[in-house]
């Protein structure tokens, strides 16, 4: 067995010691890491805490990297809702989309707002208190992404016992949360439901909000390995558009990736153009989005390929094509693109 089998070997069990499931275990490269190290697993950072070789309260600080579009097209849909409160509504439907870490509800009192997090997914203390850190440094971020204002919490509770670097939580939070409490939540006010959001657009939340329900309708049902390739795509986590990214979180090699896409009469490249095109298509004809914004929900590193992509599919330039009596105003174009990416 050579040394990347034998590593392999040892995180898959380090991973079920923790009872961290593989949908879990593998977000880490496209949530945790945020994108920056494509060779950090979750195991190997479970590994480091346990051992000492990094800080604990660590994942208290990676909320200041995040970005709202980390959550792919659930993301997008998000901060092109009305309001907070419909953002929030929305994120609760399709929170599955995003392969959750955690059970995640939304409760709303007349004393405020709660985002209640539970441990569904059974992992291990280390592990659920891990993972909880992640998400609590988000919910600043993701709520100023999203308003343009800082919204304080007006309360954290959690279910574990005080730990030793209990002081970094109000460091990265704002605000010192109580411990060993019967539920893990996250409060903010209730008026806050109704802040506008900057990026609002009715358009573009209604097209991606029928994209969401597509994506759950995949991951929910018995599908062939074309459509769960497609709803990787519609995930747009930027791992899932090579082959290498999409047969990780699949679990399958490379080469029974090829044979059984072989035998539904597709490749990996021609779902991918097809997924990409018709996305595009969709994007400028129903949404204002900005050429690099539909570049960076298809994938794309660099806008210009983007554009070199969708000449290629159309003869035209995004502009010609958004700006054109064929996609704007021509009902019928804009029907075909919104025709569903399952097949």
């Amino acid at each position: 067995m050579d040394s990347t089998a034998i590593k392999n070997a040892d995180e898959r069990a380090l991973l079920k010691e923790h009872h961290v499931s593989s949908s879990f275990a593998r977000l880490c490269r496209e949530t945790f890491t945020h994108n920056k190290d494509r060779d950090c697993t979750y195991a190997s950072i479970l590994k480091s805490l346990i051992s000492g070789e990094l800080p604990e309260g660590l994942s208290l600080f990676n909320g200041r990297y995040f970005n709202i579009r980390d959550f792919g097209t659930l993301g997008y849909a998000m901060q092109s809702a009305a309001n907070l409160s419909q953002a929030a509504q929305l994120a609760m439907r399709y929170y599955h989309t995003a392969e959750p870490l955690l059970g995640i509800r939304l409760r709303i009192e007349t004393d405020g707002v709660y985002f209640v997090m539970s441990n569904d997914y059974q992992l291990s203390d280390i592990a659920y208190r891990l993972v909880i850190e992640e998400i609590l440094s988000l919910f600043p971020a993701l709520l100023r992404s999203l308003t343009g204002q800082t919204i304080e919490p007006t309360l954290i509770r959690l279910t574990f016992a005080r730990p030793s670097y209990a002081a970094l939580y109000r460091e990265s939070l704002g605000h010192a949360p109580e411990f060993a409490c019967e539920e893990s939540c996250y409060g903010i006010p209730k008026h806050a439901l109704d802040l506008e959001l900057q990026n609002s657009d009715a358009s573009t939340f209604a097209l991606l909000d029928a994209r969401c329900q597509e994506l759950l309708q995949i991951m929910a049902g018995q599908q062939s390995l074309a459509n769960r390739i497609r709803g990787l795509f519609l995930q747009r986590f930027l791992a899932h558009y090579t082959a290498k990214g999409a047969c990780r979180s699949l679990n399958m090699s490379e080469r029974s990736m090829r044979r059984k896409l072989l035998q539904e009469g597709v490749s990996f490249r021609e779902l991918l153009e097809d997924v990409r095109s018709r996305l595009a298509k969709d994007y400028l004809c129903s949404t204002r989005l900005s050429s690099q914004e539909i570049a960076e929900l298809l994938g794309y590193s660099e806008t210009a390929n983007f554009r070199r992509a969708f000449k290629r599919w159309t003869k035209r330039s995004p502009e010609q094509y958004r700006n054109s009596d064929a996609s704007m105003r021509n009902e019928s174009a804009c029907r075909t693109a919104h025709k569903s990416i399952v097949e």
